[in-house]
């Protein structure tokens, strides 16, 4: 079997690259897998000497003429580095792994800075014939907003053109089998590794965060965007002090335009806060074994899952989410779930959920095994394989 895997690679930061390094290694040794990458990147060390050879997109034509592929497996998120797989998914029908539903953020922002309108424009009309002309017209206007593009996925074309399409668990599938019922969708297992680590070194950042003295510490990992609720997050840090002390850890790559740091100074609790960045692979299984909760909230959705999610529940961390469709699936034991507005009602919610963890350890530690048995039985590397294995079966079965 051969197979084209169209991916973005690390060092490119998404994580979607990371996911596929989970991936590969547990796909059938019998699959010969190539990567083809957007043009310009050079792949990290681990990747070049990883299972599958890394080769310039536009070297696809000539290599499948030589020695044809079996399939193509597009791996596609609302993130600018997955642009250049998006006219192979259209004219090449393989099998899409859609990680987010709701692409049109990206691909609105990549015609706005590329000069591609008419090219935006039609994907409108493909994906909703009856208002994509308007969709075409308001966003070249500089109409755009985030009700806009999260009430328009604009991913029907990408699935209507495909064998078939892929979303991690069963809600997400059936959320987008409403959305294209003429397209071939099917389940996949979404399972991330969780780095180890030793307890000196989770020791070492709880001693550095709390510095000996009584306290949680929570954590918020991966990309923040707007969609993140940071905001409130830090408001409900501020609210519940000072009966309850939060050290609250950001580890991963902040939008400046939000200006969190500057939300967290004038609420005065910066000294609480800590920017880590992208952190270490040792760092990030260190802090994952190390906060007490963690908060990982999405609203608008994006209409995916979430691999840090996974990665918090397999490592039993008691986690506080967006109470969204698609994330009926967790255990109301290992997560409380907060709603998505009106504004005043998340924020009561969110503080309610923050000060339980905090104050009460029995809870946590409920929560954690909960969390635990979960993933145990509903994530890992091997049910993630299998569903790769029957997806690819059944995209094959659909060539012409």
């Amino acid at each position: 079997m051969r197979l084209a895997f169209f991916s973005p690679v690390p060092p490119v930061p998404s994580g979607i690259c990371d996911y596929l390094l989970d991936l590969l290694p547990w796909l059938p040794e019998a699959w010969s897998i190539d990567i083809f990458i957007d043009d310009g990147v050079e792949p990290d060390e681990e990747v070049i000497g990883g299972r599958s050879p890394c080769y310039p997109h536009g070297e696809w034509p000539e290599r499948h003429a030589a020695r044809p592929y079996d399939l193509n497996v597009y791996q596609v998120g609302n993130n600018l580095a997955h642009a250049y797989t998006l006219p192979y998914v259209l004219q090449q029908p393989g099998l899409l792994v859609l990680h987010d539903a709701v692409v049109h953020p990206s691909r609105a922002l990549h015609a706005v800075e590329g000069g591609e309108m008419t090219a935006y424009r039609e994907a409108a009309e493909r994906c909703r014939p009856d208002v994509g002309r308007a969709l075409g017209h308001m966003v070249a206007g500089g109409l755009a907003s985030p009700q806009l593009f999260f009430r328009f996925p604009l991913c029907e074309d990408l699935v209507l053109a495909s064998l078939l399409t892929g979303m991690h668990g069963t809600a997400l599938a059936d959320w987008l089998r409403a959305l294209v019922p003429e397209a071939e969708i099917c389940s996949l297992a979404h399972w991330r590794s969780v780095p180890e680590a030793d307890a000196l070194e989770v020791d070492e950042w709880r001693q550095r965060l709390l510095g000996g003295e009584q306290g949680v510490i929570v954590g918020c990992f991966g990309n923040i965007d707007s969609a993140r609720r940071l905001d409130r997050v830090l408001q409900a840090v501020s609210d519940l002090r000072p009966s309850v002390r939060i050290e609250l850890v950001i580890a991963g790559s902040v939008d400046p335009a939000l200006d969190l740091p500057g939300r967290a100074a004038t609420l005065g609790i910066d000294t609480q806060v800590h920017w880590l960045g992208r952190v270490s692979t040792a760092d990030f299984g260190a802090l994952i074994h190390g906060v007490d909760f963690a908060v990982n909230l999405r609203f608008p959705p994006a209409r995916a899952s979430s691999g840090v999610l996974h990665q918090l529940l397999q490592a039993g961390v008691p986690t506080i989410i967006t109470d969204l469709v698609h994330w009926t699936e967790y255990p109301a034991a290992a997560v409380q779930r907060v709603p998505a507005g009106p504004d005043a009602e998340e924020m009561a919610a969110l503080r309610v959920a923050m000060k339980h963890w905090a104050t009460s350890a029995e809870a946590r530690d409920a929560a954690a095994q909960a969390a635990k048995s979960w993933a145990q039985e509903h994530l890992g590397p091997t049910l993630m394989a299998d569903s790769y294995v029957h997806a690819v079966g059944l995209a094959l079965e659909k060539r012409p």
